[in-house]
């Protein structure tokens, strides 16, 4: 993502269904030669054994609009609704969401929400707007504890506005990951488009978890050329689970 950006371009469509895994050796060989490290080397570099691949650039704007008329709202917000997937599109691509003359839109902050969306659908399955957590069956349960599934439901306007599902922390569910991966999501997907983090803030804090996971902090190239590592962000206690790791990996190098 980071990359894309810092070609000037945003992506406008960014979900699961739009990243492929490259599993082939030569396709990145290259990587393997400038890291001078061996195929495992490169699968653990990347946290899984693939290389994310963002595909479908039909949607895919500049970095930042503006919106001077009423028209140009208007225009946008149609193309939203056919170009960018409900369940990944945050809110200011929604009617209502946007007045002209505001500040410019940063269209890099619209990649970032459906960032959050995917991390979710990494952790669930879906986008947190397409999904609850209901209550299991008592007949179904084990030893009669509470327990809960997910159930795909209808992406709607009022879901995208509406507060994020999360399990009930003492279900199985909700103790498969720590409390610092929910914080993440929640922590990406701030509905006021100014306040939301950009992608350089969201990939400190993934990184700043995967050391704190027991991985290693990765170094990056900044626009100057210069070597940038991961800070560990601020969130509140919880599980080190392998499971946290695995998606933080995935994620991380999604956000590059």
């Amino acid at each position: 993502g980071k990359l894309l950006h810092d070609g000037g371009v945003s992506h406008c469509d960014l979900k699961l269904e739009n990243i492929l895994l490259d599993v082939h050796y030569e396709n990145y060989k290259d990587d393997q030669d400038k890291e001078g490290g061996s195929y495992e080397d490169t699968c653990e570099m990347y946290g899984v054994k693939g290389k994310p691949v963002l595909m479908d650039f039909g949607s895919a704007r500049p970095l930042s609009l503006s919106l001077t008329t009423r028209s140009d709202v208007l225009t946008l917000v149609e193309e939203a609704s056919s170009h960018t997937t409900i369940s990944y599109r945050p809110p200011e691509l929604f009617e209502g969401g946007l007045r002209h003359g505001e500040a410019n839109l940063d269209l890099r902050k619209v990649d970032v929400w459906s960032c959050g969306c995917i991390l979710f659908g990494l952790m669930y399955g879906s986008s947190p707007f397409e999904i609850e957590f209901v209550r299991r069956s008592s007949s179904s349960s084990l030893n009669g504890v509470e327990e809960e599934d997910v159930k795909v439901v209808e992406c709607t306007q009022l879901r995208v506005l509406g507060r994020l599902p999360r399990p009930k922390a003492h279900t199985e569910m909700g103790k498969r990951y720590g409390v610092d991966m929910m914080d993440l999501v929640e922590g990406i997907l701030v509905q006021d488009r100014l306040k939301r983090p950009s992608v350089e803030d969201v990939l400190e804090k993934v990184e700043g978890l995967i050391v704190k996971c027991g991985g290693q902090k990765r170094n990056r190239k900044d626009a100057g050329g210069s070597h940038k590592g991961g800070v560990i962000g601020g969130f509140g206690s919880g599980g080190n689970d392998d499971s946290d790791e695995d998606e933080e990996n995935l994620f991380g190098s999604l956000l590059r």
